[in-house]
C-alpha cells in the first residue's frame, strides 16, 4: 500500500511503502524504502527507522520491520509476479 500525504498526525518523511505480510496465524508489518543514490546521512535515516520500527512492536506486540531495496532491483521486479517475494535479495529470504 503507498502512503499519502494526507496523515497529519505524522511527522517527518513518509515511507515509501508499508506492507501487511500475513505468515501462519501472524502478521508482520513493514516499511519498505527503495533508493536510488545513498548519501551520507543514509545511516542516521535507517537506524532512526529501525528503532522506530523496534518501539512500536514493543508499544502494540505488532511485529514492525525494516527494509531498504536499491531503485534498480525495485524496478526489475516490480512487473513480476509475487512481488513481495521478489523484492528481497537472496540473504533477505528468512525474514519472509
Amino acid at each position: 500500500m503507498k502512503l499519502s500525504g494526507h496523515i497529519s498526525l505524522l511527522r517527518g518523511p513518509f515511507p515509501d511503502f508499508v506492507a501487511v505480510q500475513n505468515k501462519g496465524e501472524s502478521k508482520f508489518y513493514w516499511i519498505i524504502e527503495k533508493k536510488g543514490r545513498e548519501y551520507p546521512e543514509l545511516d542516521k535515516k535507517n537506524n532512526a527507522i529501525e528503532k522506530w520500527c523496534k518501539a512500536v512492536t514493543k508499544q502494540t506486540g505488532s511485529e514492525w520491520k525494516y527494509f531498504m531495496v536499491k531503485q534498480s532491483h525495485f524496478n526489475s521486479m516490480k512487473n513480476k509476479g509475487k512481488f513481495f517475494e521478489n523484492i528481497f535479495p537472496a540473504q533477505e529470504k528468512r525474514l519472509l
